[in-house]
């Protein structure tokens, strides 16, 4: 994308989010975090994304809890997975399972959760990129 229709896109976009769009609040911390809003900063991608996250947007939540994650933060990383998979983002499976043994959870929880991602991994209704990952966990 040219850097006129970039800027374009980023102004259409921030209508919608200052509006509250949950879609369009996304979209601007998704298009931050790849450098395509390249003038914007991390800081402002986690504020699109809290925005959303405060609407219960689930892919907010899944984003939050990856930074989290990258923060070195387990216990908040968690919190926002279980909430972005109470809202549908079954990709959070993954880093659910990953993520328990470092919180107080049960071996009840990591049973239900292991057998949610085998449900999730068996209807193809993970993200390309997570599969491979998930099957590894599992074989554990």
């Amino acid at each position: 994308m040219e850097l006129g229709d970039t800027r374009r896109a980023y102004k259409l976009f921030l209508q919608a989010a200052a509006a509250g769009d949950a879609d369009a609040q996304v979209a601007i911390a998704y298009h931050i975090e790849t450098g395509e809003f390249s003038w914007l900063s991390k800081a402002d991608a986690l504020y699109w994304y809290q925005q959303a996250a405060e609407q219960d947007s689930s892919s907010a939540l899944f984003n939050l809890g990856l930074n989290e994650v990258e923060f070195g933060e387990p216990a908040r990383a968690l919190d926002l997975m279980m909430r972005a998979y109470s809202f549908g983002e079954l990709d959070a499976l993954v880093y659910i399972i990953e993520l328990l043994p470092y919180s107080n959870r049960s071996a009840e929880d990591m049973a239900f959760f292991s057998k949610k991602l085998k449900y999730a991994l068996r209807h193809g209704a993970l993200s390309e990129s997570l599969i491979a990952r998930a099957g590894a966990i599992l074989a554990l």
